[in-house]
């Protein structure tokens, strides 16, 4: 969606406006706002060359706003874009084709070619119109004068920032097109923009000092900063209170909605849980939440990936594979021209999108259907983990042992008994009814299955655990047995034939993957990501 369409539908849906202001995590609304402000000539305050539109709304922002309000009269401190000041910034916006037609005709000597009411197109005239409207002036002139039209250029322009004139047009739905330009910053890392946006990427130094091929980004764009932000629009997708609180902490373990991955055997990771395109000929998780996005949004989809030649084949809920410009990318060597930056960049940059966020958060929360009924996910052969598993807290770590190592709750996993099947012998609970489980029960099975999970190949399980444990001690999540609620998702027909609408994830994959070198360790800072041991 345009940048002024997006801010048109937050103000007209009356949304709250307090999601406009100095260190909101609306980011993809900041960003529209940024671009509208870059767009109306405030570039420079913005530091536009070095950080395009972030999502940030810190001191740039409030100087453009500062300076958008004094160049129109109106007092304030910048740091809230109110529903009142974005429409009346939109309505700016609306007058600058004409502007700048205006301008280029006084700069060229062509007044009188370009304004005749005779030749000259409706189009054009009822801009011009438009312009004397707001300098409160009237014209009926068949002609325009070069004076008066540099008396009107000199009442509108003031109204805008120093670089209106030379702002690059806002691309128009399906039009994203401007170039990418790459910039190396020292010896690992890639500056990639395009007229817009900017992100660094890295590359990933090897324990022998070389590097992988391919890049990294953790991302800026939290999905507890989106949940927040849009919690009414996800209840209106059919998902619980419950349902939220429960994906919050496990997407906090995972990454951020656009964190991207192009170094490791699995070629193209992308956003919060680190779906794949699969390794080897192997297909991947990624292609089902592009094919979700496909239904839910198909012009977002074709605008960040369908006008790139990209389409799905042999994809379900769980996983599938990507076509390129009609040929199915399959093996190894096809999948490894996604580790190119221009591709990094187009999976980043629909990471910051808000509807492909929302699928996101969507398509996390659904891969708990994956296992919570399903056949090949059954403790000792005999319950589903959903008769086991009841509370927040416990189905979180579930989920959260689901997305790293899914194998390792089948019955079936690789070469061992499964893990929810151990701890109730632990637990001394497999020849209990959990219908008749209490509250203690439960965490009795999950105080039997944290030693379990701590031992296994799960990437740093412990302290995945101990991040959750968290929660559950500030009071976000519950351990109360049956505290956990999924019945929106009930209601939507999700558990209608599941073994055939979620078949199970290739979990060969996570093991591969990790034994191949794909674990890394990080801090916040993006230049720390290494090859762990």
């Amino acid at each position: 969606m345009q940048f002024s369409q997006t801010l048109s539908q937050l103000i007209n849906d009356a949304q709250d406006s307090s999601l406009l202001k100095r260190k909101s995590p609306a980011k993809p609304y900041i960003r529209s706002l940024q671009m509208l402000l870059y767009s109306l000539g405030f570039g420079a305050e913005l530091s536009w060359d070095k950080y395009r539109a972030d999502g940030d709304y810190g001191g740039g922002t409030t100087t453009a706003i500062l300076a958008f309000l004094k160049k129109n009269g109106l007092s304030g401190d910048g740091e809230t874009a109110s529903p009142e000041l974005v429409k009346l910034m939109l309505d700016r916006y609306t007058l600058l084709s004409a502007l700048r037609l205006l301008k280029q005709a006084v700069d060229q000597g062509t007044i009188a070619t370009t304004y005749n009411r005779v030749s000259a197109s409706a189009e054009t005239m009822a801009g011009l119109d438009r312009l004397f409207n707001v300098a409160g002036i009237t014209n009926s002139d068949s002609v325009l004068s070069p004076e008066e039209a540099k008396t009107l250029l000199a009442k509108i322009a003031p109204l805008y920032g120093d670089g209106w004139f030379s702002a690059t047009d806002a691309p128009a739905e399906g039009q994203r097109r401007s170039e990418t330009e790459v910039q190396p910053v020292g010896e690992k890392t890639f500056e990639v923009s395009d007229s817009w946006l900017k992100t660094r990427f890295i590359k990933v130094k090897k324990k022998d000092g070389s590097f992988y091929p391919g890049i990294a980004t953790i991302g800026n764009d939290r999905p507890s900063d989106f949940i927040t932000v849009h919690r009414s629009a996800l209840h209106e997708m059919g998902l619980s209170d419950s349902a939220i609180r429960v994906i919050t902490p496990v997407s906090a373990n995972e990454g951020n909605l656009d964190a991207i991955n192009t170094w490791d055997n699995a070629f193209l990771t992308f956003g919060m849980l680190q779906w794949t395109i699969g390794t080897e000929s192997s297909g991947g998780e990624l292609p089902a939440l592009l094919q979700r996005i496909k239904n839910r949004f198909p012009d977002t989809f074709q605008d960040y990936y369908g006008r790139f030649g990209i389409d799905l084949t042999d994809t379900n809920q769980t996983s599938g594979f990507m076509t390129l410009n009609g040929q199915k990318i399959q093996t190894p060597e096809q999948k490894a021209q996604f580790r190119e930056l221009n591709w990094a960049f187009r999976f980043w940059k629909a990471g910051l999108d808000a509807k492909v966020q929302m699928v996101q958060i969507e398509h996390a929360l659904d891969r708990i259907n994956s296992f919570r009924e399903h056949r090949s996910y059954r403790p000792l052969d005999k319950f589903y983990i959903g008769d086991l598993i009841t509370s927040e807290y416990g189905m979180c770590l579930i989920l959260d042992h689901s997305v790293n190592r899914p194998g390792h709750l089948m019955s079936f996993s690789i070469g061992k008994t499964d893990i929810l099947g151990q701890a109730m012998r632990n637990a001394g609970l497999d020849n209990t009814d959990p219908k008749q489980w209490t509250t203690a029960e439960e965490m009795k099975l999950i105080d039997a299955y944290l030693p379990l999970r701590f031992a296994s190949s799960m990437t740093d399980s412990k302290h995945r655990a101990e991040q959750i444990k968290g929660f559950l001690d500030r009071g976000e999540l519950s351990g109360e047995r049956h505290s956990f609620v999924l019945e929106e998702q009930r209601s939507r027909g999700m558990f209608m034939d599941i073994e055939e609408l979620y078949p199970p994830v290739n979990f060969e994959e996570y093991e591969n993957r990790r034994a191949s070198g794909a674990n890394m360790i990080f801090t916040d800072s993006i230049e720390n990501f290494t090859e762990s041991a």
